[in-house]
């Protein structure tokens, strides 16, 4: 699919969602979050920073009223109020899966000027930003809001401060929201990669946007710098697009085209808008499923005749990978065994960046393996299942042997005789004919000959072997 048409249709789920959201602004329950206050900004006699934590706790809701339930004396309580910024997309449905921390946000004594925020006065914790992340990599986003003003405040049911003294209360209202759905992104080689970032605010206003990458070595390196009083973007690389058109729309998505090992990283997406600066870290990982074959296709083997067995796991990424020898008997009744004695080759490193490995040992067949059968399994993190190889085995009885004696004879002189019985063992079978000699004399001294290479003698008996093998 098109990355330009994939952006499209995520916007489109995005708008859809926050109708939905709006519709549930209206109707829903109030809800509360569970996060962490963090300020790091308090200093010990000694001049080090002094880290202060305590509880803290979001409530989500369109109510004048609150019961008590939504309040706590032993944290701070932030009630954010309704607000053009939308969070309910996020947080209809998972707050209680979120990790969040709130904290204090300053700017260096800069002034943050907004539109319709009036600064209570003497009053130094007048921003906040708060970070939620889904544990499961679904989501992540950054709220800024800010205390509404006393006098907004009055507006407000002012009994409600009243009813609960102990508690630390704070009446918050959103001011800007930066988001991705996709924090940590896996492609395949020479794939694009769509990295999305959203950002939503309670006015229009210009923003400006950059794209920095921190690769795996530690090196970084700045993408692209768009500027919103000036509707352009600069790229400093080649290979990634963004789409100004869908900036006004609240999109800063980037897309990764023709995705290699060198565009591995952490991706991330900075948006500014007054002096209100939030980021995004989206981690873009490259990940090839092994390719898997085995040396063999079936097995055919005469019982004590040996085959080297291989499976061999090729052009996968990362490194990281399992390979496994499994025997399960032809009853198929138990559960199956891993074999021992298995050896692996080294990882052999290709000249995409994927790696290859072999696994292999040597089979010596057996009737007790006629019908089993043996599998290769490979696990490797770019599969939701393992890969599995097999090959089913046949063992055949070792071949049987008809007997000659040919008494007080010269060898040199029996080969024309031997001939003709081995021809009539074998013809039948289609078989090839193998000859064993065995030497007997009166000391009942055993001397044996393979095949023809023996010598003229004369000898008490010889015992000839003939046997049909294929």
């Amino acid at each position: 699919m098109d990355s330009r048409l994939y952006l499209i249709i995520l916007n489109l789920l995005i708008v859809c969602n926050d109708i939905q959201s709006f519709e549930d602004l209206t109707s829903r329950k109030s809800r509360k979050l569970s996060c962490m206050y963090v300020d790091m900004r308090n200093k010990t006699l000694l001049g080090y920073n002094d880290i202060m934590k305590q509880k803290a706790f979001l409530v989500l809701s369109s109510r004048k009223q609150l019961s008590k339930e939504y309040f706590d004396s032993e944290g701070i309580t932030f009630i954010l109020k309704d607000s053009p910024v939308n969070t309910m997309k996020f947080l209809k449905e998972h707050t209680l899966d979120l990790v969040c921390e709130v904290n204090p946000y300053f700017t260096d004594n800069t002034q943050i000027i907004w539109p319709g925020i009036h600064v209570i006065e003497n009053m130094e914790e007048a921003w906040f930003v708060s970070r939620f992340k889904h544990p499961n990599d679904k989501f992540q986003f950054t709220l800024f809001f800010t205390h509404i003003s006393q006098k907004s405040l009055e507006e407000q049911d002012g009994s409600q401060l009243q009813a609960f003294p102990n508690a630390e209360i704070r009446y918050v209202l959103p001011v800007f929201m930066l988001s991705t759905q996709t924090p940590h992104v896996q492609t395949r080689l020479q794939e694009d990669a769509l990295l999305n970032c959203d950002f939503s605010i309670d006015h229009h206003a210009d923003v400006n946007i950059v794209w920095k990458l921190l690769k795996k070595g530690g090196q970084e390196m700045k993408l692209l710098t768009y500027k919103g009083s000036e509707k352009s973007v600069v790229y400093h690389v080649k290979g990634i697009a963004m789409y100004v058109d869908e900036v006004p729309k609240g999109s800063a998505s980037l897309v990764v085209k023709n995705v290699d090992l060198e565009k591995e990283g952490l991706y991330t997406c900075s948006v500014s808008v007054n002096s209100l600066f939030g980021d995004q870290v989206i981690h873009l990982e490259v990940v090839e499923p092994p390719i898997v074959n085995l040396n063999v296709k079936s097995l055919l083997l005469t019982e004590g005749q040996e085959q080297k067995l291989v499976c061999e796991a090729s052009k996968y990424y990362p490194l990281d990978v399992n390979i496994e020898w499994l025997r399960e008997g032809r009853d198929q009744t138990l559960l199956p065994t891993v074999l021992k004695n298995v050896l692996y080759s080294s990882h052999k490193h290709n000249n995409d960046g994927t790696y290859s490995l072999s696994s292999f040992f040597i089979f010596t067949a057996s009737q007790l393996d006629n019908g089993a059968v043996l599998t290769c399994r490979v696990e490797h993190m770019s599969l939701k299942h393992p890969i599995r190889k097999s090959v089913k085995v046949r063992v055949e009885e070792s071949p049987s042997y008809q007997e000659f004696f040919l008494g007080g004879a010269r060898v040199s002189q029996s080969t024309t005789e031997i001939g003709v019985k081995k021809k009539e063992c074998c013809h039948a079978e289609n078989k090839t004919p193998r000859l064993d000699f065995e030497e007997k004399k009166e000391t009942e001294e055993t001397r044996s000959y393979s095949s023809f290479n023996w010598k003229t003698r004369e000898l008490g008996s010889l015992k000839v072997k003939i046997s049909c093998v294929l």
